[in-house]
């Protein structure tokens, strides 16, 4: 407390014109400080980045392997037409011409 105190009163000898420019060289070192710490670019934009980029990896994980089962969906629809009249068959309900569909409700 007593080198506060000292400084001061130090800052209080000294010319005006010089306290000025102590005063104007303080605002600009906290007005930079908060720019680095709040500012764009800054420490908390970095974090906000950071965590954005997990997410998107969590993200592009989840989608890669929907896009391998989707490739595999594909590769077994190519293997001929008996697997997508079977799909057909199961997920639309279709039948062929010459064929009756009985439904029965338990």
């Amino acid at each position: 407390m007593l080198a506060l105190n000292r400084w001061i009163l130090r800052f209080w000898l000294l010319p005006s014109w010089l306290r000025g420019v102590v005063i104007v060289q303080l605002i600009l070192l906290v007005w930079l400080q908060m720019d680095l710490w709040l500012g764009y670019g800054g420490v908390s934009h970095l974090v906000k980045m950071k965590n954005d980029i997990q997410d998107q990896r969590v993200e592009n994980n989840r989608l890669r392997i929907r896009n391998t089962q989707l490739s595999q969906e594909i590769q077994t629809l190519k293997q001929g037409p008996n697997v997508i009249e079977e799909r057909a068959r199961l997920d639309l309900g279709m039948v062929k011409d010459n064929e009756s569909f009985f439904l029965w409700i338990d």
